[in-house]
């Protein structure tokens, strides 16, 4: 099981983040993927790398996950 913990900004340092969530929309409509090892659909997100800054995990993990290229990501 994993604990799921949201935080406002500058609350929480940024290098304690190990994943990135993004609740997006498109058309005003949200954006859910199908992950391809399951069966179920889900809010586009990952794992951040080493040395990565979270907000630029979210900008990978939506563009490898969406095909997004532009877009407006804010905390």
């Amino acid at each position: 099981m994993i604990n799921v913990s949201f935080y406002n900004e500058n609350e929480i340092q940024d290098e304690l983040l190990k994943f990135a969530v993004i609740a997006a929309r498109y058309q005003e409509k949200w954006i859910f993927c199908r992950h391809k090892e399951r069966v179920t659909w889900e809010i586009p997100g990952g794992h951040r790398e080493v040395g990565e800054d979270i907000l630029d995990t979210a900008r990978r993990e939506l563009y490898e996950e969406t095909g997004a290229i532009y877009f407006q990501a804010r905390l």
